[in-house]
C-alpha cells in the first residue's frame, strides 16, 4: 500500500472545516521494541507459522528487515500491528527483539480494519486465505465500511469515493457495501454472503470447513442454526460421520418447523439399523385366549402380566 492511497483514507475522515490527520509525511520511522506490539485485535488471520513465505526468514537473518511494518500507536504507548505479520515473526524467529516500524499516530479504527484485511489479500493472494480467514477478513471489512459510512455521514462528507490499497470504494455504493466488497475481492455477492455468515458459525465447526471435512456450503446452512444444535451436530461429527449439504438443509427445515431438539439431531447422521431398537414383546393369542377373558382391555391384561412378572422374580 502505498502512502499516497493511505493519505487518502486520512482525509476522509477529517471533520468539515477541519484540516486533515497528520500527514503521511509525518508518519514517523522508528524502531519499535517487539514487547510493545499487539496483534490487531480483529485480525482474521491464521497465526504464521513461517510457512508460505519461501526464504523470508533467511533474507531477514541476513539483511533484516528491509520494508518497516506498520504500527497504529495507541494512547497508552503500545501499538497495534496492521501490516508486516510475517516480518515481524521472521524477525523474532531471527533473534531479535526490536523492529523497523512506520508508526502512525492518528490513523481512525475504521481504516485501520481496511488496511489490516487488505495488505493480506493485495500482497499474498485471495488464493491462500483458508475459508475462516476469508469470513472474518470479509466482514471485517463490511463493519470497517459500516464505520466509515457512519461517520462520514455524521461529518458531512462529499467525496466521492474512498481508495484503499488498490481498490476503490465509490461512496454513492458505500449502502451497497457488501457488493463494492464481493467485487473488490473477486466474488460474486452471493459467495461473499456465504463467507460472512460462515462467522456465525461455531469455531470447531469453522475449523472443519479450513480443513475440507465440511464443504462450505454445508457451514453456511448449519451457521443459520442456534448455538445448542450446531453443537449436537459437532458431536455426531466427531464420532466420524459426514454431514452433506442436503442433510443439513433437512436439519434446518425441521428445526423451523419446530419440530428438532439437540437429543434429535442424531437420526439424521445414523441410519435405523445403526440405532438400537429397544426390546419388544408380543403374546400369542392362545395364551391371551388361556389366561383372559375376551372383556378385558389391553390394560388390565398389561397390568396383570406385570405384576405377575413382579412376584416370579421375586420368588426367585
Amino acid at each position: 500500500m502505498t502512502e499516497r492511497k493511505l493519505r487518502k483514507i486520512d482525509a476522509l475522515f477529517a471533520g468539515p472545516g477541519q484540516a486533515a490527520p497528520i500527514p503521511v509525511s509525518q508518519r514517523r520511522l522508528e524502531v519499535i521494541p517487539h514487547d510493545l506490539i499487539d496483534a490487531h485485535p480483529k485480525h482474521p488471520f491464521k497465526p504464521y507459522n513461517g510457512e508460505g513465505r519461501p526464504g523470508l526468514l533467511e533474507s531477514v537473518q541476513t539483511m533484516g528487515v528491509l520494508q518497516p511494518i506498520l504500527l497504529q500507536a495507541k494512547p497508552d504507548g503500545r501499538y497495534t500491528l496492521l501490516a508486516g505479520y510475517k516480518r515481524l515473526y521472521c524477525n523474532t524467529q531471527a533473534g531479535n527483539r526490536e523492529i523497523l516500524a512506520l508508526v502512525d499516530e492518528d490513523i481512525p479504527d475504521a481504516a485501520a480494519e481496511l488496511i489490516v484485511t487488505q495488505t493480506n489479500a493485495t500482497q499474498y493472494g485471495l488464493g491462500d486465505f483458508l475459508p475462516s480467514e476469508m469470513a472474518y477478513a470479509l466482514k471485517m471489512e463490511l463493519d470497517a465500511l459500516t464505520e466509515l459510512r457512519r461517520q462520514l455521514k455524521e461529518k458531512g462528507e462529499t467525496a466521492d469515493r474512498i481508495e484503499v490499497g488498490n481498490r476503490v470504494y465509490h461512496m454513492v455504493h458505500l449502502e451497497r457495501s457488501r457488493d463494492n466488497i464481493a467485487k473488490a475481492y473477486g466474488l460474486k455477492p452471493i459467495e461473499a454472503q456465504r463467507y460472512i455468515q460462515l462467522t456465525k458459525l461455531l469455531p470447531a465447526l469453522l475449523d472443519l470447513v479450513d480443513q475440507k471435512y465440511l464443504p462450505i456450503r454445508t457451514g453456511v446452512v448449519l451457521s443459520t442454526l442456534p448455538e445448542e444444535i450446531q453443537t449436537a451436530v459437532l458431536g455426531c461429527l466427531k464420532e466420524g460421520r459426514a454431514l452433506t449439504v442436503n442433510r443439513a438443509q433437512a436439519i434446518k427445515a425441521e428445526y423451523q418447523a419446530g419440530e428438532l431438539t439437540p437429543e434429535g439431531v442424531r437420526k439424521f447422521f445414523y441410519q435405523p439399523a445403526d440405532i438400537p431398537k429397544k426390546a419388544t414383546i408380543s403374546l400369542r393369542s392362545g395364551v391371551i385366549k388361556k389366561y383372559f377373558t375376551a372383556e378385558q382391555s389391553k390394560e388390565e391384561i398389561q397390568r396383570t402380566v406385570e405384576e405377575a412378572l413382579r412376584l416370579y422374580f421375586e420368588r426367585r
